[in-house]
């Protein structure tokens, strides 16, 4: 799930925090019958849709690093 989590927030304003606790592997598999389902919000409705994921917006406090170049 965190892998998840991970691919479909790099395309997304906010970040993806799995609460899920679960360690378990899993094998995904989504279909479509649209092909315009490129951008990254529509992946994620589907993927919630498909496999009964909940994504629920909320305001969390979480550890952030960021880079900057010298």
């Amino acid at each position: 799930i965190a892998d998840l989590c991970e691919i479909l927030e790099s395309g997304l304003d906010r970040p993806l925090v799995d609460e899920t606790g679960s360690r378990d592997v899993f094998r995904i598999s989504a279909e479509s019958e649209r092909h315009d389902a490129e951008a990254t919000r529509d992946l994620l409705r589907l993927v919630c849709d498909q496999l009964g994921v909940v994504v629920t917006p909320v305001r969390r406090d979480i550890e952030w690093l960021t880079v900057r170049p010298r």
